[in-house]
């Protein structure tokens, strides 16, 4: 299969013209608008952190990447949509783990290998079961209920919420294709650019001068 081959996942793309997933693509704007937010709120911080800096470019070329890949649709631009958002999972984990929780480093590390086990596990579900594809996502729902509770971060249950919601309509997208022809995929872009968001500010808020990678 060529890595130019077309791609027809979601149920606003009825062709594989350029602009056949208007809505889709537009509405990674959320993640554009979320990166510049963050990047304000780390400039007034004040503090150099090159963690929070690396987790603030994820999330712009989250976007970009979910960006090109619902404006072309192929095996190349899923591979942009999809990577950068799995390098995001395991950073921001990794560092909200240290930060938040004080794992050390090498404990840290074992709970990705966790997670990517949890994720790769899920591959096995039945079909019925895999909600549109959206069951790879559900390790990282669990895994931010967990930080949520053991952190205390009050944000980080908003955020669980968030995401909750997201997975929600990414799920039911091809489902209520008949009821909504654009379909619920861009609503999932829309409510995941808050949880970005939520999730970096938090680690912006937890900056302080003696922050270090592994405390």
């Amino acid at each position: 299969m060529s890595l130019l081959t077309p791609v027809d996942n979601y149920c606003e793309r009825l062709s594989p013209s350029l602009m056949a997933e208007p809505l889709n693509a537009l509405s990674n704007l959320s993640f554009i608008i979320a990166a510049w937010m963050l990047y304000r709120a780390y400039k007034k911080k004040g503090l150099y952190d090159i963690p929070v800096m690396a987790l603030i470019l994820m999330v712009f070329i989250v976007g970009v990447g979910s960006s090109l890949f619902h404006t072309f649709a192929n095996n190349l631009t899923m591979l942009a949509d999809i990577i950068p958002i799995m390098v995001f999972v395991l950073s921001y984990l990794f560092f909200a783990l240290i930060r938040l929780l004080g794992f050390s480093k090498s404990k840290a590390r074992l709970s990705l290998l966790v997670l990517l086990l949890a994720s790769a596990a899920t591959s096995f579900a039945p079909a019925e079961l895999r909600f549109n594809g959206s069951v790879q996502y559900f390790p990282c729902l669990a895994a931010l209920f967990l930080v949520a509770w053991k952190s205390h971060q009050k944000p980080l249950y908003l955020a669980s919420a968030v995401f909750s919601c997201s997975l929600i309509f990414r799920s039911v997208d091809m489902a209520l294709c008949n009821e909504f022809l654009e379909g619920t995929h861009f609503i999932w872009h829309l409510l995941n650019g808050v949880l970005l968001y939520v999730l970096v500010k938090v680690l912006i808020n937890h900056l302080h001068t003696d922050t270090k990678l592994i405390e």
